[in-house]
């Protein structure tokens, strides 16, 4: 196996990591490390990782992220309310699904 991934995936580098970046582990064993265990955030969000579903691996999810910003952005500068967001992002994301039909 390659060196470079036999050093990201061995345990304790994956905890490591966790303890520096602060970003949840790859390998489930260092799920069950004490530097989550000890840590609310990283531990709550292991605990919805384990019983999440994953975001679908489609072109549509790209349309859904590229209508969202522009809007969240409208929305926390309080440029636009968030009904007004909302629909701009649903019709920003229907006409881009369409351009993939």
């Amino acid at each position: 196996m390659n060196n470079a991934v036999t050093f990201m995936t061995n345990l304790e580098n994956q905890v490591d990591m966790v303890k520096t970046l602060s970003r949840l582990p790859a390998l489930k064993a260092a799920l069950e490390s004490d530097v989550i265990a000890n840590d609310p955030l990283l531990k709550g969000s292991a605990d919805q990782m384990v019983v999440g579903e994953p975001m679908p691996v489609v072109m549509e999810m790209r349309c859904n992220w590229d209508a969202m910003k522009p809007e969240l952005n409208a929305v926390m500068s309080n440029t636009k309310t968030p009904e007004v967001a909302a629909l701009a992002m649903q019709a920003a994301a229907d006409a881009c699904v369409k351009t993939l039909e």
